[in-house]
C-alpha cells in the first residue's frame, strides 16, 4: 500500500480517544488509527450509495434486497433479517 503523508487538525477530545485506543493496543499508532477510521467510513459511504441504489431498483421491481445478520452461539446460528 503506496501512502501519503498528511497533516490534519483534531479536536483534542478526538485526539484523546486515538491515543486510547493506542495506548489499549486496538492500533499499533495514530496513523493506523486514522488510516482505519477512513477507510471504513468510505466503504459505509460507498455501501449506502449502493444501498440506495438498489432500493431504487426495488421499487420497479427488479431486485429486492434484504440485509440479516447471523452469528453462532451454543453450536446454533442465529439469524436476523
Amino acid at each position: 500500500m503506496s501512502t501519503t503523508k498528511v497533516a490534519i487538525s483534531l479536536e483534542t477530545k478526538t485526539l484523546k480517544e486515538v491515543d486510547r485506543l493506542v495506548h489499549e493496543g486496538r492500533f499499533p499508532s495514530r496513523s493506523r488509527a486514522v488510516q482505519t477510521a477512513l477507510t471504513e467510513m468510505i466503504a459505509r459511504r460507498k455501501g449506502r450509495s449502493i444501498l440506495r441504489h438498489l432500493e431504487g431498483a426495488d421499487a420497479i421491481g427488479m431486485i429486492r434486497v434484504t440485509a440479516t445478520t447471523s452469528w453462532e452461539r451454543d453450536g446454533k446460528t442465529l439469524n436476523f433479517a
